[in-house]
């Protein structure tokens, strides 16, 4: 996962913890997801690269705005509560 973060956005991260697996349904089939933590090791700006449309720091407040579907708000706050408990994030 960390080589496919960096791959995809430039961004060098290493993993905090595992979230857990989430089960996702789509076009009839559902996938076991399993989610992590990360951070960033550095203040980078992401970059889209290789399969990546488009890379970017925002507010959470904006994701629904953006279309991120409900199942991946829920990883995201998940991963926010965590890095708050370990004391990542204010």
């Amino acid at each position: 996962m960390v080589r496919e973060v960096h791959e995809e956005t430039g961004i060098t991260a290493r993993v905090v913890c595992g979230l857990g697996a989430v089960p996702v349904t789509r076009e009839g089939f559902t996938y076991a997801i399993h989610e992590h933590l990360l951070v960033p090791l550095d203040a980078a700006e992401p970059v889209a690269r290789d399969d990546a449309e488009d890379a970017r720091w925002v507010a959470r407040d904006a994701l629904v705005a953006m279309g991120v579907r409900p199942d991946a708000l829920a990883v995201i706050d998940l991963g926010v509560t965590e890095a708050r408990a370990r004391r990542l994030l204010p």
